[in-house]
């Protein structure tokens, strides 16, 4: 495995450098998680990086520059939002991105990343649309309202001076879940931080650990290890973290089984130090003080129609999810024309109703898998 092999998150010697012919998929591995700059600061750091074959020197170097002046753009518009919002008076707090490589590593602050993410009060949401639009950024929703009344966070995208999509949260959690975190008490609980000389708020490291979490099992299956990786830093960059306090808020927010899941996957891959309140066992009797949730499917849109209440509201859900704006449409599939509108309408259906008969056919093997027991017991 390519953090295991390079020690990237241990500072321990490699377990053997791959040959000549292996580099380019290891660094295909690495750009593919996001993991190029921690891979390319590694190996010069160990004296390692003379010893790769030029061509692989040479890889690395270019995807560095490229990756180095995609993260310069984002730090820039990610200083810009923050002033405006504080004479705006609007608390924003960075999530992940440039700002938790700062927090997590001054000497290693090059991340490669695509978009911003913000957190911001829901109630001052209104105020955020202005003030992003009169920066540039052009909101896209799914349906009008439809982000505020079922979702979590909304987008925005600026086309100039280089493309870049920013995504406004007011929550750290996500569908079905998304609204049982008590977020009047994470700002209460959050500080107010200066990233790049531009005033912000960084909130706690309890609430932050949770997010983490979170946003790494929301993708279902398709995330990065740099996730992975962030979360074993975090937690090695914060020995005085709360451990006790992270359970207390985990459970009464639905997300102490998402919580520990992944931190025991972290632990087995990166070797991470954890506290007794992860590892023991007994720690999963917490889960029964949080009510059940409702049954999750693969993707989190599934999730959340589960949970709706009746059946008007599903159908108004249902309805955006299979048929967004052309607005939308044209932002998330590149299509511009009309037929390429319809083959994007056609290509989205068929996705998400790949996506719940795959769910429901694991269900299902599931359900058979519990009964056969009993079924062999009859024969």
């Amino acid at each position: 495995m390519l953090v295991a092999s390079l020690g990237l998150t241990r500072g321990s010697e490699p377990a053997g450098l791959p040959s000549p012919t292996d580099w380019p998929d290891v660094i295909e591995q690495a750009e593919r998680h996001r993991l190029t700059p921690l891979l390319h600061h590694y190996l010069l750091r160990t004296g390692l990086f003379a010893s790769l074959p030029d061509a692989a020197q040479d890889e690395l170097r270019d995807r560095i520059a490229r990756i180095t002046a995609r993260h310069l753009s984002i730090t820039h518009a990610l200083t810009t939002i923050l002033k405006r919002c504080a004479a705006a008076a609007i608390p924003c707090a960075p999530l992940r991105g440039p700002a938790l490589a700062t927090l997590l590593d001054p000497s290693l602050t090059i991340r490669a990343m695509d978009d911003l993410d913000l957190l911001i009060p829901k109630r001052l949401l209104g105020t955020m649309v202005a003030l992003l639009a009169d920066l540039g950024y052009r909101h896209i929703e799914q349906r009008p309202g439809f982000a505020r009344r079922f979702s979590y966070a909304t987008s925005f995208v600026a086309s100039a001076p280089t493309p870049l999509s920013v995504d406004v949260h007011w929550t750290l959690a996500y569908p079905p879940d998304h609204d049982r975190i008590e977020m009047e008490g994470v700002w209460q609980r959050a500080e107010q931080w200066e990233f790049d000389g531009s005033p912000g708020w960084a909130i706690s490291p309890p609430d932050l650990l949770i997010h983490l979490c979170a946003h790494w099992r929301h993708k279902g299956g398709q995330e990065p290890l740099l996730w992975l990786v962030e979360l074993d830093r975090f937690i090695r960059h914060n020995q005085t973290l709360d451990w006790s306090l992270m359970r207390e808020l985990a459970r009464d927010s639905g997300q102490w089984p998402t919580v520990r899941e992944t931190l025991v996957e972290m632990q087995n891959l990166c070797e991470t130090p954890l506290s007794e309140f992860v590892l023991d066992p007994a720690a999963l009797s917490a889960q029964s003080a949080s009510p059940p949730l409702a049954e999750a499917g693969p993707r989190e849109e599934w999730a959340q129609l589960a949970s709706l209440p009746d059946l008007f509201t599903k159908l108004r859900y249902a309805g955006s999810l299979l048929w967004p704006s052309p607005d939308y449409m044209s932002w998330r599939y590149g299509a511009f024309t009309p037929m390429a509108l319809f083959r994007a309408y056609l290509r989205r259906s068929v996705e998400l109703t790949w996506s719940v008969a795959t769910w429901r056919l694991a269900r299902l093997c599931s359900s058979i898998a519990r009964l056969s027991p009993r079924l062999t017991f009859f024969k």
